[in-house]
């Protein structure tokens, strides 16, 4: 579908060229157009493409892949109307898009969604398109009516796609005499906003038996009981199909908030003295931060990505002895953790 031949119906809003005489004293001036019958300024076509008719992707793939390709046809055709250009050497015309480019030489631009670039086609060929013509003094130009208008787009990956963006608003016009004049605009007519799922914990609170020890275990500060695991469960939906979350998470400490060292304290209804609890990912000791979802929040830790459904988290545990003398009892601690969506 990619590479076959696109026949763009939507350029026959180009109805008419009538060269005109009798203007060549304009050679140096410069090139304007206007809206005649009536006269006035001029005047944009805006073909309307609807952004759900684009059919779902995997995003699971390597940097630089299609993801798709697709030939979209307009919702609507614009009232038709006339255009008067006068050109003092050549006739000027550009394919253009407003959106950010990305990679110039590959004519990519930045689709609106994070991770993913377009590529737009006008009469099989991509965007930007810069051509002069031949010198007329005078043309007219037929804009809108007839058919609807059609585009061809080819979106690949260009980097992690997490849901953020939209397909929204402008995404390629048509110019004369300047970039500024522009005579066509493609307009997306619905936002598509790419789901990512959001996630809840399994259950309200969470139990972690760390083991019961002697105070012999303890031989003094930096002495640690032995690792025991546990996870952190979470329920994740809301997402559109094959569509990931990258989830990052702060750990904060219930009992001392400001809290950033790798330690939780000892909760105020703790009967041990001595005692603090550590907490591990695979082989990293994790800090604790405020408690926030700020993408950057102090301390906050990648946790994993998820699509829709169950995902767990497997952490690990352990007491250290904090200071000189360990007294017994029950050590408590208690933390939360706040998710971040990137």
């Amino acid at each position: 579908m990619i590479d076959r031949e696109i026949a763009m119906k939507k350029w026959k809003w180009i109805i008419a060229m009538a060269m005109m005489s009798g203007l060549s004293g304009l050679a140096h001036a410069a090139p304007y157009c206007f809206t005649i019958n009536p006269t006035g300024p001029l005047k944009t076509a805006e073909y309307n493409f609807d952004a759900n008719k684009i059919p779902p992707f995997n995003p699971n793939v390597p940097d630089g892949t299609l993801l798709l390709g697709i030939t979209l046809e307009s919702d609507n055709v614009p009232p038709p109307f006339w255009i008067r250009c006068v050109y003092p050497i050549f006739s000027l015309s550009y394919w253009h898009s407003p959106l950010p480019a990305y990679g110039v030489n590959q004519k990519m631009f930045q689709s609106g969604i994070e991770g993913v670039a377009v590529k737009i086609a006008s009469s099989g060929k991509f965007l930007p398109i810069d051509s002069r013509d031949a010198y007329y003094p005078e043309y007219e130009i037929g804009v809108g009516g007839g058919n609807k208008a059609s585009v061809m787009l080819q979106f690949y990956k260009i980097g992690p796609i997490t849901g953020k963006g939209r397909l929204s608003g402008e995404f390629a016009f048509h110019s004369v005499t300047s970039l500024t004049d522009k005579v066509v605009s493609y307009r997306w007519s619905g936002d598509l906003q790419i789901k990512a799922p959001t996630c809840n914990a399994a259950a309200a609170t969470q139990n972690v038996d760390l083991g019961t020890y002697s105070t012999k275990k303890f031989t003094g500060i930096g002495s640690t009981s032995d690792l025991k695991p546990f996870a952190i469960n979470l329920i994740c939906s809301g997402g559109d199909e094959s569509v990931d979350a990258k989830l990052y998470m702060t750990l904060t400490d219930v009992t001392y908030q400001s809290n950033t060292s790798n330690t939780l304290n000892l909760s105020s209804d703790s009967t041990a003295k001595g005692l603090g609890i550590q907490v591990f990912k695979d082989s990293t000791l994790l800090s604790y931060g405020p408690d926030s979802s700020v993408a950057g929040n102090k301390n906050q830790w990648y946790a994993g990505t998820t699509g829709n459904g169950f995902f767990s988290i497997p952490l690990s545990a352990r007491f250290i002895q904090t200071s000189p003398t360990v007294t017994a009892g029950k050590a408590k601690g208690r933390m939360t953790f706040t998710l971040s969506y990137q």
